[in-house]
C-alpha cells in the first residue's frame, strides 16, 4: 500500500513539473514573438527614415526578400495620395513575407483607408495568434473599418465593426486604445438613434440609445432620449433631460424642459396630485434659479452709450483708442460673473475684443447699471477719418466659460 502511495506521489510530480515545463516554453515563445513583432513594427517605422525613394527602390532590388522595405515604400506612396503604387507596394510584401501578420495588418489599415472593407475584414481575419500584438493589430483594424463605414453614413455596419474593436480592445492593457474606441462606439449607436429618428423608427431609436448608455454615460443620449419620450410619457422626459442637464446644461433646450416641468405641474394640478404638484414645482423654482446663474435671455442685459474715446499716455506720440458703454442688469438676480465680445465693422474691417467684465468678487446688483465700461482696441484698429455713425458693433455675452454666446445688442459707434 505504501508503495502504490509512493507511484502515485511520483506520477503526480512528474505530471505537475512537465505542465510547468510546458507553460514556461509556451510563455517564452509568446514572448519571442512579441518581441519579434515589436521589433519589426519598429524596423518599419525607423527603416530609411530619410532616404528617397529612388534609394529604397534600389535596396529592394539588392534585397528583394526584405518586406519592410515594400511596407515602407507603400507607406511613402500612401502619404503621396498614391493609391495605385502603395496597393502594389504592400500586395508584393504579401507576397514575399508569406503574408505575414505585420505586412497583413498594414495593407489591411490601408484597405479600410481606401473603403475596401471587405478586402479590410478578410485580411484581418488571416492574422494568425492571439498574443496581445495580434489582438491590438485586429482592434485598430475594425476600428479603422468602423470609420470606414461612418464615413460612408452606413451606421449600422460602423456599429458592427466597432463592437467587434471594442471587444478586442477590452483584453488589453492598453486604456488610451480603449478609451479611443469606446468613444466611438457608442458615437456609432447616437448616429444610429438618429437614422432611426429620421425613419420614425422609434422602438429602435429607443434601444440604441440604451445600448450607448450600457457602454458609458453619455449627456447627449439621456437628452435624445428626453426628446423622444416628451411625446410618450413625460415623466420619463423630465427624468432623463434633468439627468443629461446635471452632466452637460448646455446642451440642454431651457424651453422644452422648462415646458415638460410646466406640463406635468398641470397636469398634478388636474389630477389633485399635491405632491407631484409640489416635487415638480420645487423643481422648476430651482431650475430657473440656475439658469438665471448660467444663461443670458433676452433684455437680460441692457447695453447704452456705445462711443469711442482715445488718449494719450504720458510721454507717448500715439493714441490709445478705447470703445466705452453702459451696462444695467435688467434681470431678477445679480449677475457673479459676465464675459463680453464685441465685434466692431469698420472701413470694411472687422475687429473682435474679448473682456470678463464681473467676476464673483465684483458682480452687478438687480437694476445696477456701470458707465463708462472702457475696452481697450487694437493699435492696428483704423478709426481715423471716418464718418459719423459709419461704424457698426455687436455686443456678445454668456455668463460662463462654457455657456453660449448671445447677441445682446447691435449699435452704431459715436466719436
Amino acid at each position: 500500500m505504501t508503495n502504490i502511495k509512493k507511484y502515485l506521489i511520483t506520477i503526480l510530480t512528474t505530471l505537475v513539473a512537465l505542465f510547468s515545463f510546458c507553460l514556461c516554453i509556451q510563455l517564452e515563445l509568446m514572448f519571442r514573438i512579441d518581441k519579434k513583432i515589436s521589433k519589426e513594427d519598429l524596423a518599419v517605422e525607423n527603416l530609411a527614415k530619410f532616404a528617397s525613394i529612388e534609394e529604397l527602390e534600389k535596396k529592394l532590388m539588392e534585397d528583394p526578400t526584405n518586406y519592410l522595405i515594400s511596407i515602407r515604400l507603400a507607406q511613402i506612396y500612401e502619404s503621396l495620395n498614391d493609391f495605385k503604387k502603395a496597393n502594389e507596394f504592400y500586395n508584393n510584401a504579401l507576397r514575399i513575407s508569406l503574408r505575414s501578420n505585420l505586412s497583413l495588418y498594414y495593407y489591411s489599415l490601408f484597405c479600410a483607408k481606401y473603403d475596401l472593407t471587405a478586402l479590410s475584414s478578410s485580411l484581418a481575419e488571416e492574422l494568425s495568434g492571439n498574443n496581445k500584438k495580434n489582438i491590438k493589430y485586429r482592434a485598430k483594424i475594425y476600428c479603422a473599418i468602423g470609420d470606414s463605414f461612418t464615413r460612408q453614413k452606413q451606421f449600422e455596419a460602423s456599429n458592427k465593426a466597432y463592437k467587434i474593436a471594442y471587444k478586442y480592445a477590452k483584453s488589453l492593457n492598453d486604456l488610451s486604445l480603449q478609451q479611443e474606441i469606446k468613444e466611438k462606439y457608442v458615437d456609432s449607436y447616437l448616429k444610429l438613434a438618429d437614422e432611426n429618428i429620421e425613419n420614425k423608427d422609434i422602438v429602435h431609436a429607443i434601444a440604441n440609445l440604451k445600448n450607448a448608455l450600457r457602454i458609458k454615460e453619455s449627456p447627449y443620449a439621456k437628452y435624445r432620449l428626453g426628446l423622444i419620450y416628451s411625446d410618450i410619457n413625460k415623466q420619463k422626459a423630465e427624468k432623463f433631460i434633468f439627468e443629461a442637464f446635471k452632466e452637460n446644461p448646455f446642451i440642454v433646450n431651457p424651453y422644452i424642459y422648462n415646458s415638460i416641468l410646466e406640463n406635468l405641474i398641470n397636469k398634478a394640478q388636474d389630477e389633485e396630485n399635491y405632491n407631484s404638484h409640489k416635487y415638480y414645482s420645487m423643481k422648476l423654482k430651482r431650475y430657473k434659479k440656475i439658469l438665471s446663474k448660467i444663461y443670458v435671455f433676452k433684455d437680460d442685459i441692457l447695453i447704452g452709450n456705445s462711443k469711442l474715446v482715445h488718449s494719450k499716455k504720458f510721454l507717448s506720440k500715439e493714441d490709445k483708442h478705447y470703445l466705452n458703454f453702459d451696462i444695467k442688469n435688467n434681470s431678477k438676480e445679480k449677475i457673479e460673473q459676465l464675459y463680453l465680445e464685441v465685434e466692431i465693422f469698420v472701413n470694411k474691417r472687422k475687429f473682435i475684443l474679448n473682456k470678463k467684465i464681473f467676476t464673483h468678487a465684483h458682480c452687478l446688483k438687480v437694476n445696477e447699471t456701470i458707465e463708462n465700461v472702457k475696452i481697450l482696441l487694437p493699435d492696428d484698429a483704423d478709426f481715423h477719418n471716418i464718418a459719423e455713425n459709419s461704424a457698426t458693433i455687436k455686443y456678445w455675452a454668456k455668463k460662463s466659460v462654457k455657456g453660449p454666446w448671445v447677441l445682446i445688442k447691435i449699435d452704431t459707434l459715436n466719436f
